[in-house]
């Protein structure tokens, strides 16, 4: 990020979401105030206040999450296929980064997607694409089903549903992953990697 006042802002909201671990009481005062200006200049950043912030935070949030998806993925141990690459890197993630997480998967934001948002909603779906490719050449399918399952999942980790030991609940949600990807691409006829 640049030093933007705009740069300011977003990363104060990263930073509210994060010690929150979600959107819940976030005061658009105090996300200026730790960004250096007024609530009223906000205004001049993020046109409907708050929840423009929120949309900034989270195409930030998306390319951390592409990036730390991508590069866990792209360095694949021997053995390890797409799909327990991917467990691996969303649990590493979302318990690094929860507030984050809940942002990008759960949390309601105002509006639909627009412009740098849908933006980097489309690059981080062509990154996923690609890491795929070597399975398959066209894998959208499996990959929304992959990640069906992997939401679903580390949403129960990260709300304490599946037990307190979030190591061992990575590992199983790693281990059915491996397993789910295998099928998928057994059913899709394609080598599997």
């Amino acid at each position: 990020m640049n030093d933007t006042m705009k740069d300011r802002l977003t990363a104060a909201t990263i930073r509210a979401v994060e010690e929150r671990k979600g959107v819940q009481g976030l005061s658009l005062r105090a996300i200026a105030k730790d960004a250096g200006c007024s609530h009223v200049n906000v205004y001049h950043h993020a046109q409907r206040g708050l929840p423009d912030l929120l949309w900034l935070a989270f195409t930030v949030g998306l390319e951390d999450f592409t990036l730390a998806c991508s590069e866990r993925t792209s360095g694949r141990t021997a053995g390890e296929n797409l799909g327990e690459a991917m467990a691996r890197a969303i649990a590493e993630f979302a318990l690094a980064h929860e507030g984050m997480y809940r942002l990008l998967w759960f949390e309601a934001l105002d509006g639909k997607p627009e412009g740098e948002a849908l933006a980097a909603i489309e690059r981080s779906k062509a990154t996923f694409r690609e890491a795929a490719r070597g399975s398959v050449n066209d894998v959208v399918e499996e990959l929304d089903i992959l990640f069906a399952y992997l939401q679903g999942e580390v949403a129960l980790m990260i709300n304490g549903r599946s037990g307190p030991d979030a190591k061992a609940v990575s590992d199983m949600i790693a281990a059915r992953a491996a397993r789910m990807w295998k099928s998928l691409m057994l059913g899709a006829r394609s080598p599997v990697s």
